[in-house]
């Protein structure tokens, strides 16, 4: 019995350690409306039909740039996915960046939103 308990307690600290982690990370989260705003949906899990937000409020300069990555660290395979786009502000104020899903093992999951404040443009 003792055998028994032991293995679903370590089954579950696994199956704990290998959680689907799905953010949206920006490179800033106050900008001038003259500057670029780099936002990453990363993943550590291999997910499918990522669906991008909308950016409403801002201009796609470039992406979807995709990158994955797989790496060994401490006897355990980490992976990456990550999906990277450059915007550009066209107004100013308090804008929401909408969140972003995609599917793993037929379930979805979302970013948070996220917020960033538009400023004046900056002087370089």
């Amino acid at each position: 019995m003792k055998k028994f308990i032991i293995a679903i307690v370590l089954i579950a600290c696994n199956s704990l350690l290998a959680q689907v982690q799905f953010e949206a990370k920006v490179s800033k989260t106050t900008i001038g409306l003259n500057e670029r705003l780099r936002i990453d949906f990363v993943m550590n899990m291999d997910g499918d039909n990522f669906t991008q937000p909308t950016f409403k409020g801002f201009k796609v300069i470039a992406g979807p740039v995709k990158q994955v990555s797989e790496s060994w660290a401490n006897k355990k395979k980490v992976y990456k996915k990550e999906y990277s786009y450059y915007l550009l502000p066209i107004k100013k104020g308090n804008l929401r960046i909408k969140q972003a899903m995609v599917e793993y093992e037929g379930k979805v999951y979302k970013t948070s939103p996220v917020k960033v404040n538009v400023t004046a443009r900056v002087e370089k």
